[in-house]
């Protein structure tokens, strides 16, 4: 279990918050485009601008168990935002419906793949 110090610590660390706000909108791009409302309501909310959204990611990813692994590892940062997404989406947006949201912060951003699409290897 992660203590309040660690905790604080994560969240205040520069290094961490720097890239953790790029991942989380990095995968708000991804997640706008979900089907599930809530999940898409968080997505447009980031990509919209919606610091408080950010923040709430930021803040459940620093304290989860794996918030100071984050800190320093790009893949466990973006492994610790994906699997907080659904819980701070249905906190932050329940019952969210997504024509409301589209009225609160505009369409999701459409995201053209580059190249062929593909991942690389």
């Amino acid at each position: 279990m992660t203590g309040y110090q660690e905790m604080h610590d994560n969240y205040r660390a520069p290094q961490f918050r720097e890239r953790a706000e790029m991942c989380v909108r990095e995968q708000g791009l991804i997640f706008a485009n979900d089907g599930r409302p809530q999940i898409a309501a968080l997505g447009i909310g980031v990509t919209g601008g919606n610091w408080s959204d950010i923040e709430a990611i930021m803040a459940a990813v620093a304290s989860g168990t794996n918030g100071t692994a984050a800190v320093t590892d790009d893949g466990a940062l973006l492994s610790a935002v994906q699997s907080v997404w659904p819980t701070v989406a249905a906190a932050r947006y329940p019952g969210a419906a997504l024509p409301q949201v589209i009225q609160m912060f505009g369409p999701p951003p459409v995201v053209q793949p580059v190249g062929d699409g593909a991942l690389p290897a």
